[in-house]
């Protein structure tokens, strides 16, 4: 009997006392961002851009304002601010060259794919003769 208190005691607590389930309002919210235009072309060394909108502007606040935009395998292309999330962000960057030839892109935010259609961009190199 002494051995079996100690678990009708604990199973007494978890009847009395269930666990919480997390509450899913409190979970962080993430920015839903799309692509202005769905397809770019550029050159590699060439300064390029892509042009971002964000559904939900709400979520981004003052401090966590940071994206990134990351081609298919993860480089991170450029870093922007997006300082007023409810007009469209224009992102310039280089282009380098591991992105010569086709790219899906995708925009992060905090770790996160916040992009709501991936765009592609495809980047040639001029000093290649053709």
């Amino acid at each position: 009997m002494r051995k079996l208190f100690p678990g009708i005691v604990l199973l007494a607590m978890l009847l009395l006392f269930p666990f919480a389930a997390p509450d899913a309002s409190a979970e962080t919210k993430t920015p839903q961002v799309a692509f202005h235009i769905s397809e770019y072309i550029g050159h590699v060394g060439r300064e390029t851009y892509v042009v971002l909108e964000c559904w939900s502007p709400d979520f981004i606040t003052k401090n966590m304002n940071t994206f990134q935009l990351r081609n298919q395998r993860g480089e991170v292309l450029a870093t922007a601010q997006w300082h007023n999330p409810a007009s469209r962000l224009t992102i310039r960057f280089t282009v380098p060259e591991s992105a010569l030839g086709a790219n899906e892109l995708s925009v992060w935010w905090n770790g996160v794919d916040v992009t709501a259609e991936h765009a592609y961009a495809a980047y040639s190199d001029l000093s290649v003769p053709r």
